[in-house]
């Protein structure tokens, strides 16, 4: 820990501390490996920020296929073009042929997952059932736009009818 500078070692800390904490308990039942695996997502995480960074800093927009390695952030929270600004570019295509491509593929991937869905495979369907709402909700979120970032049109309307008016089952 002595190689960081000042401001990151409390943080540092903090997550080796939270690490260990999981990998206690995660011990407890029986499964200790599953620490190792949240490591290795991290350091992929602080990966792809690095490399943002750098596109950010360099002005250098990553072909779609480097942004799509690392991550997807907006740009004007301060970070490198959008995936969108990515694909113009790399294809010399038009928004609106991007976002056509792209609607293109998640209507792809929906099909692949719905496959999927119909195999019987080892994993828990409780497991399976999370990352397919994390899914629904991520396109829920995209689906007319950025939902995230713009929050205040299509978001705050299914979240408002979400729980104030609600579908009587």
């Amino acid at each position: 820990m002595d190689f960081l500078p000042e401001y990151m070692k409390c943080c540092y800390k903090a997550m080796l501390d939270t690490y260990e904490e999981i990998d206690q308990e995660m011990a407890k039942e029986g499964r200790p490996f599953c620490v190792i695996y949240a490591k290795k997502e991290m350091k992929r995480v602080v990966q792809a920020y690095f490399a943002e960074a750098k596109w950010f800093k360099s002005n250098y927009t990553p072909t779609v296929e480097e942004y799509m390695s690392v991550a997807q952030f907006e740009k004007e929270r301060g970070h490198v073009s959008s995936a969108l600004d990515c694909y113009m570019k790399q294809y010399g295509v038009t928004k609106q042929e991007a976002i056509d491509e792209f609607q293109r593929q998640v209507i792809n991937v929906w099909k692949d997952i719905n496959e999927e869905c119909l195999e019987p495979i080892e994993v828990p369907k409780s497991l399976l059932e999370r990352v397919i709402n994390m899914s629904r909700a991520t396109n829920m979120l995209y689906k007319e736009g950025d939902g995230y970032t713009h929050s205040k049109g299509s978001t705050k309307k299914n979240i408002v009818d979400l729980f104030l008016n609600p579908c009587l089952v």
